[in-house]
């Protein structure tokens, strides 16, 4: 196997999406001075292995299939964008995953002394990152893709910080963030624990929840707690938190919805450079259907 299994036709969207904003980021900076460095932080194996006929979206667009039943990641999308990237980072911390991943070095020999593989936390390899590079003369665009909540929001403050990373997020906004989100309010402590540290604050407990008063047939009054947390507040909460910490963030996210059409994930936009924000911002707008 050459690919790792995950996704569908929503996932071929989020690829696309990201894959288009990379070419027109390096044409944007062509002729600046900075090293233009891509970062992806889940970087899998550099493909995906699925069967064609369950991508009716995209069967006849040929620049996202590597080949029958292989689908072109999110690493090797990067390395064929032109104008190139200076630099590239491919986080992943599962061995198999990360061997697999390494091959890429061997597919684009041109670019092989610009490429680095880190296997490690994605958390880690960012804050280590954040840490050491000149940004000064850098500027990058990161890739946060988790499966889950495996991103920490102190990571996504580290990376604002350096007000030169233009940030596409997955956010698990239904696939993880409300599934934590008991109807009730009643949540586990170690489910309020993950929801703190993967929206860094405890207000989702007032921006999801509601305690409502009634009275019953006795004429007694009682009070229970509901969640409102739909895909609408969630994106509206996550774009809150963006902003509070980017020079700029999109408004809204790509919905990017299972066979079923139910929303599993938002891919959200921001931009940590003030000046490049006026036009990295409309960009992403665009890509992002709006």
């Amino acid at each position: 196997m050459s690919g790792h299994r995950f996704g569908g036709s929503w996932t071929e969207e989020k690829l696309k999406s990201v894959g288009s904003y990379l070419s027109r980021y390096t044409t944007a900076l062509k002729y600046q001075s900075f090293e233009l460095v891509y970062f992806d932080a889940f970087a899998g194996t550099g493909d995906r292995e699925e069967d064609p006929k369950i991508f009716p979206l995209f069967n006849d667009d040929q620049e996202w299939l590597k080949g029958e039943g292989i689908f072109k990641g999110s690493a090797r999308i990067s390395l064929e964008t032109e104008p190139a990237f200076d630099r590239f980072i491919f986080v992943e911390k599962s061995k198999r995953k990360f061997d697999q991943l390494k091959k890429l070095a061997a597919e684009f020999p041109n670019k092989s002394d610009h490429i680095q593989f880190v296997r490690n936390d994605a958390n880690s390899a960012i804050e280590e990152f954040c840490r050491t590079t000149n940004w000064r003369r850098t500027r990058a665009v990161m890739f946060l893709d988790p499966y889950g909540m495996q991103v920490d929001w102190k990571t996504i403050q580290m990376i604002a910080a350096t007000k030169s990373i233009d940030l596409w997020y997955l956010v698990p906004a239904m696939i993880g963030i409300a599934r934590l989100l008991k109807n009730d309010g009643n949540i586990p402590e170690p489910w309020e624990d993950r929801l703190d540290r993967n929206l860094g604050t405890t207000s989702w407990r007032e921006a999801f929840f509601v305690e409502e008063t009634e009275k019953n047939l006795f004429g007694e009054m009682s009070s229970h707690v509901s969640k409102t947390a739909d895909v609408g507040s969630i994106e509206k909460f996550i774009f809150e938190r963006l902003s509070s910490e980017f020079e700029a963030a999109a408004e809204h996210g790509l919905p990017l919805r299972n066979s079923r059409n139910q929303c599993m994930y938002l891919l959200m936009f921001a931009c940590g450079n003030k000046r490049g924000a006026r036009v990295a911002l409309p960009i992403a707008r665009h890509i992002l259907g709006y």
